[in-house]
């Protein structure tokens, strides 16, 4: 047994025990540790939304999928036209994210993050351009349709 799977074996079995008699939360933890198991590290972990009633901004991190850099992933859904576009943008840690993006802002056809402006953001957030933005055009638009609402159809 490869010593990953030994450790994601004994966290699952240690989160089940204070649920020993609640069927759902352990229906839940045993869910997602199918998709730790189905996915490993391409798990995508929600991190901020901004909504209007224009459009929808989902940012999310993964943890350096396939032995990568970490990611943000930025996913836009234009309620207006119903279309969802996403980019990617390396990190060199993933912690950078906390920092990273503290606002997010639509502004002329540019999604941008604002970084935290404490020391240690201005410190965390040194290796990289700022504020990060991402031009909404240059964003791959995915083949699947949204309804508007940020649900895939």
């Amino acid at each position: 047994m490869k010593k990953n799977q030994l450790v994601i074996d004994v966290t699952f079995k240690f989160l089940i025990l204070p649920y020993e008699k609640d069927e759902e939360k352990i229906g839940k933890i045993i869910e997602l540790e199918n998709l730790v198991n189905k996915f490993e590290t391409e798990i995508e972990i929600a991190y901020k939304i901004k909504e209007t009633n224009s459009y929808k901004i989902e940012i999310g991190y993964m943890i350096n999928p396939k032995k990568t850099l970490s990611k943000i992933v930025v996913k836009y859904f234009d309620k207006v036209n119903k279309t969802q576009k996403t980019t990617t943008k390396d990190l060199y840690f993933y912690e950078d994210i906390f920092y990273l993006v503290d606002k997010i802002e639509v502004k002329n056809g540019k999604i941008i993050f604002t970084h935290k402006k404490m020391s240690l953001g201005e410190i965390a957030t040194t290796k990289y351009e700022k504020p990060v933005e991402k031009e909404i055009t240059e964003m791959e638009r995915n083949k699947s349709h949204c309804n508007g609402f940020g649900y895939l159809t």
